[in-house]
């Protein structure tokens, strides 16, 4: 069941972007499909987000990535350990200002939602993230 819902999220996903919709839409929907892959990944195929972040993030922010996931231990594309499948059904993209967006999802109804802030653009069709910073950001 939840193999449907995602793939019916990035089927939603793609349309959307073949929609001609504006940038912003476009880059959403680009980074709802890249979450929904990447916590698929997780739980059943960890090796495919390699060539996954290779594909849609700067190579700046993939380094960046690897040296602050080294420091703190968990996943900071997710902002945790591992995903659970309300993780994925409740994932929410919202822009906070021109490239800057706020990806949201809870563990269950009455969880505290995760948050991490994704900067990216759309460039020419293809998602391009150039930093994902976990939130709250511990001192």
């Amino acid at each position: 069941m939840k193999h449907c819902i995602s793939l019916i999220m990035l089927i939603v996903a793609v349309v959307a972007s073949w929609a001609g919709d504006n940038a912003a839409a476009s880059t959403e929907s680009q980074i709802k499909a890249f979450y929904v892959a990447y916590m698929h990944n997780v739980e059943n195929n960890p090796a495919a987000n390699g060539p996954l972040l290779q594909k849609h993030m700067t190579p700046e922010a993939i380094v960046r990535l690897h040296e602050y996931m080294e420091q703190h231990d968990f996943d900071a594309v997710i902002n945790a350990q591992d995903v659970c499948a309300h993780g994925i059904e409740s994932l929410k993209v919202t822009p906070v200002e021109e490239n800057c967006y706020f990806v949201t999802y809870k563990w269950d109804e009455t969880s505290e939602p995760t948050m991490i802030c994704v900067k990216a653009v759309d460039a020419d069709g293809l998602l391009r993230i150039s930093d994902i910073i976990p939130l709250p950001l511990e001192n």
